[in-house]
């Protein structure tokens, strides 16, 4: 049997002779057209792993740069980055997901630049409006699933700006309000934010009502109105207010109020003395002013006398009643005369004048009595 192999020229190895008239050429793979098409394929799969590698590797470079445009707050930037990449590697979920974060940061940015114009302009409802629409659309599914913190610098951002934009608006409510109760509502509301920017808003606030209940206590006074006043007074503390502008003016309604019904009791006395005065007045008005007695030389002894209304009305038919006395004061007769003019006003004069027979021995003369009636 051995005699029936013989060896490859070529390669040495054993080979069974056969029958037939074959000559064996050399192996395919020593053939040179072989040789040359295995390296030509070689070539182009490591060209195309480079390829691959180098698309892998600026794929990578893309997304980290998007990344960190977007924590720095450039998320145009970012969604530019992040497109480049998923050119280069599409079909990639997690890819995609990030992208759709991108562009709502991007939307949520310019939302949030408009409500930061509308504060400057002091549309402050516009601007809580957009801030709030902010917040809302951090509750979709997209961002509350992301979970990455340069989210949060937007979200922080949109609720301090509903805070700035309803405190605005809040001072700008008390700003046009004159009347107390209201200010006082909208200062119970703004204490509840105590942050610095809760604070400041709270103190103009204070400020203003300040401003509202003086003028309106002070108005009120000058027409001593002192129960309004008082009213006024306890709205403007009836908040969380500790205010020493409003305490000390409580006090002093407290003391002009005093200070008034003292007055007014001592006008009243004064007008009730008044009063009495002019009834006495008016139930005795007729004032002696001037009475003489002498005798003309003619045997008659003649009296002249000025009386004067005192009291407030107009009197008529004035009869004056005269009394006559002697050097031991004894009466020796008594006569009656009229006066002119008749009726007389109030507070004017007239005169009258009565004469006797100087026989009688008059030495004096006094009105002991006088009627009248009211015009």
């Amino acid at each position: 049997m051995e005699s029936d192999w013989t060896y490859c020229e070529h390669c040495g190895a054993q080979v069974v002779e056969l029958d037939v008239a074959f000559t064996p050429g050399p192996p395919l793979w020593s053939r040179r057209g072989f040789r040359v098409f295995i390296y030509i394929v070689a070539g182009l799969f490591a060209a195309a792993m480079a390829v691959l590698a180098a698309d892998s590797g600026f794929t990578r470079q893309q997304q980290i740069e998007a990344l960190a445009a977007a924590k720095s707050g450039n998320f145009q930037q970012a969604v530019q980055k992040e497109q480049r990449a998923i050119r280069f590697s599409p079909s990639h979920a997690e890819m995609d997901r990030r992208l759709a974060v991108f562009e709502l940061a991007v939307r949520e940015h310019n939302r949030l630049d408009k409500a930061d114009a509308e504060i400057k302009n002091k549309e402050w409802h516009r601007a809580v409006l957009d801030y709030k629409a902010v917040e809302s659309t951090f509750q979709s599914s997209v961002l509350k699933n992301s979970n990455v913190s340069w989210l949060e610098g937007l979200l922080k951002r949109a609720r301090a700006g509903v805070e700035k934009g309803t405190l605005g608006g809040l001072e700008a409510r008390a700003g046009n309000s004159t009347d107390v109760s209201t200010i006082v509502g909208i200062y119970q509301q703004v204490v509840q934010y105590d942050d610095a920017l809760g604070q400041k808003a709270a103190k103009v606030i204070q400020s203003r009502l300040d401003s509202v209940a003086t003028k309106t206590i002070n108005k009120d006074l000058k027409h001593h109105a002192y129960d309004s006043a008082k009213s006024v007074v306890n709205q403007a503390l009836a908040g969380p207010i500790v205010d020493k502008t409003l305490t000390k003016l409580k006090e002093t309604i407290s003391t002009q109020q005093h200070d008034f019904e003292l007055k007014q009791q001592q006008i009243m006395k004064q007008a009730m003395a008044q009063a009495a005065k002019i009834a006495n007045q008016n139930a005795n008005p007729l004032e002696v002013v001037k009475l003489t007695l002498r005798n003309d030389g003619q045997g008659n002894t003649v009296v002249k006398g000025v009386v004067k209304n005192a009291g407030t009305n107009v009197i008529a038919n004035l009869s004056i009643e005269v009394d006559f006395y002697d050097n031991n004061s004894k009466k020796v007769d008594t006569e009656y005369a009229t006066v002119t003019p008749d009726p007389l006003p109030s507070g004017q004069s007239a005169k009258f004048t009565i004469q006797i027979p100087a026989f009688y021995g008059a030495v004096t003369a006094k009105v002991t009595n006088y009627t009248w009636v009211n015009e």
